[in-house]
């Protein structure tokens, strides 16, 4: 299912398809025009006869009182007021999507602000609505966690917004939930290539295959043993060990090294982590 935000497709439809017969025009007017081919035959009719079919959108499927129109896509027409989404996240009560042009909604259930709307209530959203970042910054990549999210910016900044009772925002703040995105420090001029929410922690890669972890220490999937994390801390990696992707759930944490060899630590009480045993591992 894909999801834009339309203001009017049929408009825009038919705007296309006033351009594209203006194009066909012109050029067969250049052809008739050239020495050699002037004698050849165009059938008009079924040139629009084709147009019709690649443009005439489906109207059972389009829903004007609403400003999302699933399964409105037509190939090759193009939605120029419209943002398309590029990635979709899931978290356990939630979703967000990024969309082409850097913006962020979300939608589903909105205990400790998970949503990032600036809304202190746990009500549902059965609609996406925008993430009110403090600052214009422009969406790369989206993280949807068990009760909080995360983003990634354009300048390789992470914003995290949502449940912060173990400190899980990353922000050094106390306060058990945030409503709107706040910008994790790392200390120093990192930037963040991906990030992993766990049920209570989460960890990033730098772009420099640095691997900060903070929030509570469950299961040792921080490998501190000290409790709650409010603001990340360095992960000391051996050597041989330079993480590209990282990715986790409940209190399991694995991460892709740069040679193709996968690393997983935390809870494994199912066996999840592979290593062929149940034994949690920090």
């Amino acid at each position: 299912m894909l999801i834009y935000k339309s203001r009017n497709p049929y408009l825009i439809l038919m705007s296309n398809r006033v351009v594209i017969s203006f194009i066909l025009t012109i050029l067969m007017v250049s052809m008739a025009q050239v020495p050699g081919i002037s004698n050849i035959e165009y059938n008009d009719t079924k040139i629009e006869q084709k147009l019709d079919e690649k443009l005439q959108p489906n109207p059972v499927l389009l829903n004007p009182q609403s400003s999302y129109f699933p399964n409105t896509f037509i190939d090759d027409v193009h939605y120029f007021d419209s943002v398309r989404p590029v990635s979709i996240t899931v978290g356990e009560l939630h979703s967000c999507l990024v969309y082409d042009d850097g913006t962020m909604t979300c939608a589903g259930r909105n205990n400790d602000g998970r949503l990032g709307n600036d809304v202190s209530t746990a009500n549902s959203n059965i609609l996406h609505m925008d993430v009110m970042f403090p600052d214009d910054v422009f969406v790369v990549k989206a993280e949807a966690g068990y009760s909080s999210t995360c983003a990634i910016d354009s300048e390789g900044q992470l914003w995290c917004w949502g449940s912060n009772a173990g400190g899980e925002a990353g922000t050094n703040s106390t306060t058990n939930s945030i409503f709107i995105p706040h910008k994790v420090d790392f200390g120093m001029n990192e930037s963040i290539v991906d990030v992993a929410i766990s049920h209570t922690s989460k960890c990033a890669i730098t772009e420099n295959s640095r691997l900060f972890c903070w929030g509570t220490d469950n299961y040792g999937v921080l490998f501190f043993n000290s409790g709650n994390q409010r603001s990340p801390m360095e992960i000391d990696l051996p050597s041989h060990i330079k993480p590209t992707s990282i990715t986790s759930e409940y209190y399991s944490m694995c991460i892709l090294n740069e040679d193709g060899a996968v690393y997983c630590w935390g809870y494994n009480n199912y066996g999840q982590l592979g290593d062929g045993t149940n034994i949690n591992r920090d």
